[in-house]
Formats: C-alpha cells, sequence, structure tokens
C-alpha cells in the first residue's frame, strides 16, 4: 500500500511563493493578523487585459493557501464598486483570511 503524505506548510509556503513571485505579484499578511494573505499586482490604469489577466490568476493563486477556520476573500475583484476602483488605479489586490497560522507563519519567514 503505497503511503501518502502530507505537504508540510513551509513547503506549502514555498510553493505558493514561487508561483506568486514568478506571476508578479507582491504578498503580504495582515496587519493586525497573520492569517490574512494578501496579493497585489499592478498594471497601467484602466488596462482592462490586464485587470482580467490578474482577475483569472489571482483565485487560484489564492486557493493554495490553506484555511483552518471560517474566514472569506475579499479585495477589488470584479463583484464589488472595488473591481472599478483596481482597474481604474491600476492595482489588483485579493485578501483571504481564515488562513491556516503554520502556512502563514512559514511564508512570513521565507519573506524575511
Amino acid at each position: 500500500m503505497e503511503t501518502i503524505t502530507k505537504p508540510k506548510p513551509a513547503e506549502l509556503a514555498a510553493k505558493f511563493l514561487a508561483d506568486a513571485k514568478a506571476d508578479g505579484w507582491t504578498v503580504t499578511l495582515g496587519r493586525h493578523s497573520d492569517a490574512v494573505v494578501t496579493i497585489e499586482k499592478t498594471f497601467t490604469p484602466g488596462d482592462t487585459d490586464a485587470y482580467l489577466d490578474a482577475n483569472a490568476a489571482a483565485w487560484p493563486l489564492l486557493r493554495q493557501c490553506p484555511t483552518v477556520t471560517y474566514g472569506s476573500t475579499w479585495g477589488t475583484d470584479s463583484a464589488s464598486v472595488g473591481g472599478h476602483a483596481g482597474l481604474t488605479g491600476g492595482y489588483y489586490r485579493l485578501s483571504k483570511s481564515g488562513v491556516s497560522k503554520r502556512f502563514a507563519n512559514a511564508v512570513k519567514a521565507a519573506l524575511r
């Protein structure tokens, strides 16, 4: 029988950060809680194609962040007025709360 091992938080964080960097994202942790991960990408203000590309890439990237409690995902996605602000301001920002503290600590250590 084959043994399946669960990836360690440091391994998950390393892959997440490598994928983010490869696609031009900046990663930060929440000011008040490390259990909030935020990704951000900038582009020329009003560039709809760049905004849509960021919107398509952000969700799969944040899905790599394991959650252990209730949380939500919010930011400049197209579901709110934040999308208009991001498009006209030239940035895309998405945050996810409820992230595993072990994962967040591994991200924090790697960002130092």
